[in-house]
């Protein structure tokens, strides 16, 4: 990249400005990432993401949302995870992840896994392992660990009482109510988090309870409101006592 002329490409034992290269001459290339056989995947500080094709030499935006992101938090490097995801370090909001179609991303930051959000180079190691160059650490994540942690950053409150899956959703009680998460959930509109939500009911939960009514299975919680059935991300009471514990008869 030529400040003033745009992207080129050597050849020859010369630089050449490639067809549409001149869209960069007043911005910065950060990364440059093969995507498929035969387009780029560019990142820049001003325009965020583009896809370059090398066949018809035509550049066009690429992922709005993940773009706008990069352009605000300034993208600084880039590197591709594996053949579906793409990840990108910034200076001022961590790091993101995205996949190859750009509808599916998420953000890692000083809320959730980062000491910092300052994140000045990316290594892919023999391992798969991502390390992070911080502002003043080194960190490592293991994107290819069986084992996912949760915690209050993502949405969970209170001591764990127990733990259920229903219906492709996985369900905690606490001490402090009950919480949901939707993996299969994708967002589209904002920045893709793996959060639990906390159902309606806030009070100490000890229990859930499958049950099976003519032949249909259904999950209940127990709590010291009472008994509830839990439907989807609602609630409906079944008995407004304290309960400690439940069977199916």
């Amino acid at each position: 990249l030529e400040r003033g002329v745009g992207l080129e490409v050597y050849s020859n034992g010369s630089l050449q400005l490639v067809t549409g290269g001149q869209a960069f001459s007043d911005d910065r290339i950060y990364s440059i990432l093969p995507y498929g056989r035969s387009k780029l995947l560019i990142a820049a500080r001003e325009g965020g993401l583009f896809l370059y094709d090398l066949n018809t030499k035509n550049l066009k935006p690429f992922s709005e949302n993940v773009s706008r992101f990069l352009i605000e938090n300034h993208v600084y490097d880039a590197l591709q995870l594996n053949n579906e995801t793409f990840v990108f370090g910034t200076l001022r909001g961590g790091l993101i992840t995205m996949s190859k179609d750009g509808t599916t991303y998420r953000v890692y930051d000083k809320t959730n896994l980062l000491l910092d959000n300052e994140v000045n180079a990316l290594y892919l190691d023999n391992s798969n392992n991502l390390w992070v160059a911080l502002d003043q650490s080194l960190s490592k994540i293991e994107f290819n660990s069986p084992f996912t942690f949760y915690n209050d950053k993502d949405g969970i409150s209170g001591t764990i009482s127990a733990i259920t899956k229903f219906e492709n959703k996985i369900y905690v009680c606490t001490t402090l109510g009950v919480f949901c998460y939707d993996g299969n959930l994708k967002r589209t509109d904002q920045f893709y988090e793996n959060k639990f939500k906390q159902l309606s009911l806030k009070a100490e939960c000890f229990s859930f309870l499958k049950a099976k009514f003519k032949g249909k299975e259904r999950l209940f919680v127990v709590s010291q409101k009472g008994l509830y059935e839990i439907k989807d991300l609602g609630l409906d009471l079944v008995l407004e006592d304290f309960c400690f514990t439940a069977f199916q008869s």
